[in-house]
């Protein structure tokens, strides 16, 4: 082979190299395009039941066992005013028992709104009645051990206990849920749900002052 013809077939070469995207390589040669990437469409989120019940369900129409020993029913109370249901993981929690102290402060606030408290944890019924005591709760605290009205409301947490979490309940449906709970100020913040709305004063209108003799001129 001549040289000339070596040359005229290495410029073939290299001509359809530079055409043929079998030949790209990282030496940032753009001759031609290549075809972008198409972003995977992401799922929107849909609600499931770890998410628990949300404003507007039906609240279930639970019978649970006090720590005095009494059945409690949800549908007895609902007819006197706002229940609400709160629940936690166990009372021996440092968390559960300032939660419990908050909601023992403000009782009588709630009691003022005809509004009947009541804690649900998978605690005995005899550590149940123990912590009460101790703490002179003044309002009903459930065992649940089998996690049967636990399971109603979705509020699982595992390890056989309940989440902390609570529902305002009004004309038997979630009025409010409050999944994200500091307990030092919980208390207060759903007494404010409780409490009606404050009536706006309406503010009176600025009487426009008489004109003076200088700008009525």
């Amino acid at each position: 082979m001549t040289k000339k013809a070596e040359e005229q077939g290495e410029a073939s070469y290299n001509l359809r190299k530079r055409k043929t995207p079998e030949f790209e390589d990282d030496s940032g040669d753009e001759d031609y395009e290549t075809t972008p990437k198409r972003k995977t469409p992401q799922k929107k989120k849909t609600k499931t039941e770890s998410d628990g019940l949300g404003v507007g369900d039906e609240a279930p129409k639970f019978t649970g066992n006090n720590h005095d020993g009494s059945k409690v029913a949800l549908t007895d109370h609902l007819a006197k005013g706002p229940v609400v249901v709160f629940f936690f993981d166990a009372n021996s929690e440092d968390k559960t028992q300032k939660e419990v102290a908050g909601f023992k402060e403000s009782h009588e606030e709630f009691k003022k709104y005809n509004t009947t408290l009541i804690g649900i944890s998978a605690d005995s019924a005899e550590s149940q009645k123990e912590f009460a005591t101790k703490e002179a709760v003044p309002f009903y605290l459930i065992s649940d051990p089998e996690l049967e009205i636990v399971k109603q409301f979705k509020a699982e947490g595992g390890k056989n206990k309940a989440k902390r979490v609570t529902y305002l309940i009004k004309d038997g449906k979630v009025a409010k849920a409050f999944k994200s709970v500091r307990v030092e100020t919980h208390a207060k913040s759903v007494l404010k749900e409780v409490e009606p709305p404050k009536e706006k004063t309406p503010r009176k209108k600025a009487e426009k002052k008489p004109e003076s003799k200088d700008e009525a001129e």
